[in-house]
């Protein structure tokens, strides 16, 4: 049963929706701040649209080539008539540790949303910001995603705003190539 997101809703009702999100196949792995957040972003995209979660189904190999990039889980995103897009959870490096990203795209693999769910240091999380994340929506496996050419960059946080351009661009070209293949 498909789960009713609205903008106003999201917010009154958020640990019920993360409740259901996790009855419904939302992996229990993604914490629930994490999925707060991401329940947001659905919500704005896909207002007053009952929209169902599914984890994609990966072989072996597609797991681990996912893993080398830092991509924890990819989901579709659907309604009653038709598949929306799709979500993906990424894990990339920063200076001391790592960080999580949210992906959110379209049915053509091309970003449709960006958040920064966890971000562990004290320097760079200046990437977390809308105005920087904005630069990468619209973006497909045919753009080069590449920092200071299609984004720039931010003083201080040169390791985080790389790890996250590489791991979107690679994560993009996984999941047009899974998508192609499916």
């Amino acid at each position: 049963m498909p789960i009713m997101l609205s903008n106003s809703l999201t917010y009154k009702f958020a640990p019920l929706a993360m409740i259901l999100f996790m009855a419904f196949g939302y992996s229990a792995n993604i914490s629930p701040s994490h999925q707060k957040k991401i329940s947001k972003e659905i919500a704005v995209l896909w207002p007053n649209t009952a929209i169902q979660i599914d984890e994609l189904s990966l072989s072996e190999t597609e797991k681990d080539n996912a893993s080398k990039i830092g991509i924890e889980k990819i989901y579709s995103l659907s309604n009653d008539q038709e598949k929306l897009g799709y979500l993906v959870y990424l894990f990339v490096p920063s200076k001391l540790d790592y960080f999580d990203i949210g992906l959110i795209y379209g049915l053509d693999c091309k970003v449709k949303s960006m958040k920064i769910l966890a971000y562990r240091e004290d320097h760079g999380g200046e990437v977390g910001s809308k105005r920087w994340l904005k630069q990468f929506i619209g973006l497909g496996e045919d753009d080069p995603i590449s920092l200071n050419e299609d984004i720039q960059g931010i003083s201080g946080a040169t390791i985080s705003c790389e790890s996250a351009t590489k791991g979107t661009r690679e994560t993009t070209i996984f999941l047009s190539k899974l998508t192609q293949s499916k």
